[in-house]
C-alpha cells in the first residue's frame, strides 16, 4: 500500500457494519517478511459477518483505507449425542426436549459440570477467553446439558444478549421464545475464572444479580 519506504505498520479496522460507523476491533500488524500481512483476532460468535478494511503508515506517509472486504463465520458443529463434553447426555424432557414452563432448576446440573470437567481438564484451564483461551469448556457444558433438556443456553451480562457471560450459564424457566427471555435462572460454573486454578462449580446467583439491580438474558450465543 506504500511503496519506497520501509518500517511499514498496518492498521486493521473490523465492523459489523460496513460502513465502519461502530468499531469491533482495531489491529496493527507489521509485514512477516514473505511479500504478505496477516492479523489475528479473538474467538469470534458463529454465523456472524464482519467488515474488515486496512491502511498503512511509515509514521511519516499513511496510506488511504484499502476497498472494504467481509467474512463470515462458520456455523458451528452440532454437539454429539453423548453430550458436548464427551460424557453421557440425557434424556430430554416434553415436547422438543424442553421441560415444563415454570419448572424448577434443574437438579442434575452440577454433576453434568463437574463431568465435563473431569473430562477436558485443559478446557476448564483454557477458558479465560480474555487471555487467549476459548470457549471450549462453556461451549461443552451448554451441548451437554441440552442434551436433558433445550432451555439451557448462555447468559447476557446485565440484560445484554450481546454480551454473554464467559462464566455463566442460564436456564429459561418461561413461556415464549428462549432467545432474549430475562426469565432464566442463572449459574456460575467457573470458579476462580481467569485464575491460575479455574475449577467446577455450581452457584445459582440468580437472586443476588436481581438484588443488585440488574438482571440476565437468556442468549443461544448464535449457536442455536
Amino acid at each position: 500500500m506504500i511503496s519506497g519506504t520501509t518500517g511499514v505498520v498496518y492498521r486493521f479496522e473490523v465492523s459489523q457494519v460496513a460502513d465502519f460507523s461502530t468499531i469491533v476491533a482495531i489491529v496493527t500488524a507489521v509485514p512477516n517478511g514473505s511479500g504478505t500481512t496477516s492479523m489475528t483476532m479473538g474467538e469470534l460468535p458463529f454465523n456472524a459477518t464482519y467488515y474488515w478494511r486496512v491502511r498503512g503508515s511509515d509514521g511519516t506517509v499513511e496510506s488511504p483505507y484499502s476497498n472494504v472486504q467481509s467474512f463470515t463465520t462458520p456455523a458451528p458443529a452440532p454437539p454429539p449425542s453423548t453430550g458436548g463434553g464427551g460424557v453421557p447426555g440425557g434424556v430430554p424432557k416434553g415436547p422438543g426436549g424442553r421441560g415444563p414452563d415454570n419448572g424448577p432448576l434443574p437438579s442434575y446440573g452440577e454433576n453434568v459440570v463437574r463431568a465435563v470437567a473431569a473430562a477436558n481438564p485443559g478446557a476448564l484451564q483454557n477458558s479465560c477467553q480474555d487471555s487467549g483461551g476459548s470457549w471450549q469448556f462453556m461451549d461443552q457444558v451448554v451441548d451437554t446439558l441440552r442434551t436433558y433438556d433445550t432451555r439451557w443456553g448462555y447468559n447476557g451480562k446485565r440484560g445484554n444478549t450481546h454480551d454473554p457471560s464467559k462464566d455463566v450459564i442460564a436456564y429459561h424457566y418461561g413461556s415464549g421464545p428462549d432467545e432474549g427471555s430475562p426469565d432464566v435462572y442463572i449459574i456460575d460454573i467457573i470458579g476462580g475464572h481467569c485464575g491460575s486454578n479455574p475449577s467446577p462449580i455450581w452457584n445459582d446467583v440468580t437472586q443476588i444479580t436481581l438484588q443488585s439491580g440488574t438482571i440476565g438474558k437468556w442468549t443461544g450465543r448464535g449457536r442455536f
